[in-house]
């Protein structure tokens, strides 16, 4: 009898113990066989007194998080739902969550992005985000902290910067608004600046031709053939290895791009690293016409004799098409200076190597190229119903580079010479 009412009765409390803790103690006690917990697991008792679920987490800043709710299950998955978050890197839910916390586990864990968009989220979040907006708690949060900040990063920087770190923060708020630490997205509700459109200025037929001519006999005049003659990207450009030419067959398969990725040590050096491309658009395989083939084969001879005198002692085979002397990754910046050192040398006014690309574009709506196989040659984006429906035939694709080819580089017989 004595046992029975030791088993029953309820345990005192402790020194230093609270009411509710002793409750908990003493709800598990006076169950026949209680179920052992592993730590961070969480509990759910029953609140006779308030007929109510009440379930509890212990949280790593030490912190208790509770809900209640008469039904056990909706307590239940508050609980699977927190201790999800917790074991992920979440932020708890709370009146203490700040934008910093938010913006450093969205980074870490939530983030899923290109390396190169990754640098830049992490430079956007560390120099101007958190040190404007991170102590605010997220509950606090308002558009107007969000315009405020704006219009002090536009005293700053550039309307088109000011509105991409709008845009930083609004996906990582979008997370939160996901996982419920916020009620809305503040930042969707800002306006971003109007940014006036880049004026682009592509080289005319006559303009490309004279280019060309006169860039004949420089070290880049393969890389320009290209560029204007398959309408390549200067990432794609210099991202391109002899494995994805095949003169044989006359194609080119452009599936990566050079990048220069900031290493993840505390260097904080750029290292040029090949990356795939965006978008399933982007990856493609393009014709080589004549003429630009012709310059390819000139180009590998003239490569192949620069190794052959480094003997093997300099040079450092990465199989680019276009390198330094010693093969390594051209850098886009130097590049970017040799072209407009080209154009000027062709009395032509500045332009952007970018443009070339829309000179190609050019050219293909002036030799009559359908737009929807001009698009599959530069690698733009469809719409899911043109690519469902339309499919160009590959002699499409041969025929307008070949019409590029004719218009820019004419078979007059004479070899490349360097």
């Amino acid at each position: 009898m004595r046992a029975m009412s030791a088993m029953t009765k309820p345990r005192s409390r402790a020194n230093g113990e609270s009411i509710l803790d002793s409750r908990i103690e003493n709800h598990h006690r006076s169950m026949t066989k209680p179920r052992s917990r592993a730590n961070g697991e969480g509990s759910i008792y029953f609140e006779k007194g308030r007929n109510r679920w009440v379930a509890a987490l212990s949280l790593p800043d030490g912190r208790r998080q509770r809900w209640s709710d008469p039904d056990r299950d909706v307590v239940r998955a508050k609980l699977t739902r927190a201790i999800a978050d917790r074991d992920e890197g979440l932020p708890p839910e709370g009146d203490r969550t700040t934008v910093e916390q938010l913006l450093t586990w969205w980074l870490g864990h939530s983030l899923r992005c290109r390396p190169t968009t990754l640098v830049f989220y992490t430079g956007a979040v560390a120099r101007h985000l958190v040190p404007a907006l991170g102590r605010i708690e997220l509950r606090k949060l308002t558009p107007q902290h969000v315009e405020q900040m704006m219009g002090r990063k536009r005293a700053e920087v550039s309307a088109g910067r000011a509105n991409a770190l709008r845009a930083v923060l609004r996906q990582a708020l979008a997370v939160a608004e996901k996982r419920e630490l916020v009620r809305r997205n503040v930042a969707a509700l800002v306006e971003p600046y109007r940014v006036p459109t880049r004026g682009v200025e592509p080289l005319s037929l006559e303009e490309g031709r004279a280019f060309l001519a006169q860039a004949r006999g420089d070290r880049l005049y393969p890389l320009y053939v290209c560029a204007l003659g398959l309408g390549l990207r200067q990432g794609e450009l210099l991202g391109l290895t002899w494995p994805d030419v095949d003169l044989r067959r006359g194609t080119i398969s452009v599936r990566r791009q050079l990048q220069r990725i900031k290493l993840p040590d505390a260097s904080g050096k750029l290292t040029a690293t090949l990356v795939e491309l965006k978008t399933p658009a982007s990856r493609r395989t393009v014709p080589i016409p004549d003429g630009v083939a012709r310059v390819l084969v000139d180009h590998r001879r003239a490569q192949l004799q620069e190794r052959s005198l480094a003997h093997g002692r300099s040079w450092q085979d990465a199989a680019l098409v276009f390198s330094t002397r010693y093969g390594t990754p051209l850098d886009a910046a130097n590049v970017r200076r040799a072209f407009d050192l080209a154009l000027a040398r062709a009395g032509l006014a500045h332009r952007r190597f970018h443009d070339q690309r829309h000179t190609t574009a050019s050219l293909l709506q002036a030799v009559g190229v359908h737009p929807f196989v001009a698009q599959q040659l530069l690698g733009h984006s469809r719409t899911e119903m043109t690519k469902r429906y339309s499919h160009p035939y590959e002699a499409l694709l041969v025929d307008a580079a070949a019409r590029i080819d004719a218009a820019l580089l004419p078979d007059d017989g004479l070899v490349e010479q360097r």
